[in-house]
């Protein structure tokens, strides 16, 4: 797969999968990006350039609070400048609530596909995950971004 595909084909996949942005859970979301990336290896990238982050915290964008859960798979390209990096960012946006305030910001990598094993189990004990499995999201964004 192509980098400057991932968008198009994670949606295909969701498709396929009978989901929609908007009736996926940040549960499912992450699952099935772990799994788009345990299964569609990126073309082009340097080594360890195709890697996933799990990034979670309240913020406080233009004045509007909310916490976000992101789950995104990076690419860095092997014969392009460092600074035409891509991202493919699922982000799942929920209402502040004390208990999710609490959670802080966090974050874990995932550098190698070698390394999905251990990332996974660093999933199924998340509590930003375990906290956000109940709540009813505000908004899904999957966004396509060169950095």
């Amino acid at each position: 797969m192509k980098p400057r595909s991932a968008k198009m084909r994670f949606l295909r996949r969701l498709e396929a999968s009978g989901h929609t942005l908007g009736t996926l859970s940040a549960v499912d979301g992450v699952a099935r990006m772990v799994a788009f990336y345990d299964e569609e290896r990126a073309e082009d990238c340097e080594p360890g350039g195709d890697s996933l982050v799990l990034n979670w915290g309240t913020y406080d964008w233009d004045s509007s609070e909310a916490f976000e859960l992101t789950v995104s798979r990076h690419f860095t390209l092997a014969r392009e400048p460092v600074e035409h990096r891509r991202r493919l960012d699922l982000l799942f946006r929920y209402e502040p609530t004390p208990t999710l305030r609490a959670l802080r910001v966090g974050g874990e990598w995932c550098f190698w596909h070698s390394d999905l094993k251990a990332f996974r189990r660093f999933l199924a004990r998340s509590r930003a995950l375990a906290t956000v499995y109940a709540t009813q999201h505000m908004a899904v964004v999957l966004r396509s971004i060169k950095v």
